[in-house]
């Protein structure tokens, strides 16, 4: 058993050591990446981006012959950039009986690179539910 064992945590180091060595999202020392910082953004950089998620529920009751359509989950949202050194983001959730209920309202300030200055609502995410797009949540729902 004990040799067993250490065969295992062997393997696992081993295994633990080739995944360290192998980064496949490295960049070759001979690319240049341009940095988005300090340079000027171009028309289409600047243009705002806006995003959608929309969850619904359509269901129909043959027995009586009567369908339902609810809204379960909708966010609306906007981004973009003023400069490279200023940007916004906008996200507001329309789940609660249609009221707006503000997901994140803030603009970012970037004087230097690696230091940035964020105003407005943000919500830092402090559980699983954060970290998840809306199309990736799991709901049991009860029929009519």
């Amino acid at each position: 058993m004990k040799r067993f064992l250490l065969m295992l945590c062997g393997l696992l180091l081993m295994a633990s050591a080739f995944a360290q060595g192998a980064d496949t999202l490295a960049v070759p020392a001979d690319t240049v990446v341009p940095q988005r910082w300090g340079h000027k953004l171009t028309k289409k950089e600047m243009m705002p981006k806006f995003t959608a998620t929309i969850l619904g529920r359509y269901e129909y009751n043959t027995q009586q012959n009567t369908h339902h359509f609810e809204l379960r989950h909708t966010r609306i949202g906007v981004s973009g950039a003023l400069h490279s050194m200023f940007s916004y983001m906008a996200l507001v959730d329309l789940s609660y009986g249609g009221k707006f209920s503000p997901v994140a309202i803030f603009a970012k300030f970037q004087p230097v690179k690696g230091l940035s200055f964020l105003i407005g609502y943000d919500k830092m995410p402090f559980s699983n539910e954060n970290l998840l797009s809306p199309w990736q949540y799991y709901f049991s729902d009860k029929s009519f």
